[in-house]
């Protein structure tokens, strides 16, 4: 079942579109095939930010369709702009300070 049309014109209404902890679970062949929809259209509309814990070259592991994985791939990596970070995650630090801001 791929995106309604609604649904696609509503995420292109965006400036920029953030998709966040990309493929922490696994992608179903419907999701790849939204996801591959979505990038053709933005193309001209402006920029996909993705974030993930997984580096581009492991993608195509995370998915079942080796060519939709590359047409993916292929049209996202290319002219990306990659931010790797690292360190320790502030995640824990952000709750602690959280925690003391409601005691």
């Amino acid at each position: 079942m791929c995106l309604c049309a609604f649904a696609t014109l509503h995420l292109n209404s965006y400036k920029v579109l953030i998709i966040d902890d990309f493929a922490m679970q696994p992608v179903t062949q419907d999701q790849l095939c939204d996801l591959m929809d979505l990038i053709e259209e933005r193309d001209q509309l402006g920029p996909v930010i993705i974030t993930t814990q997984y580096p581009p070259d492991k993608w195509h592991s995370l998915f079942d369709d080796p060519t939709i994985a590359d047409a993916i791939c292929d049209r996202l990596i290319p002219i990306a702009i990659k931010l790797n970070l690292k360190g320790k995650s502030l995640r824990g630090k952000k709750s602690q300070i959280e925690k003391k801001r409601l005691l």
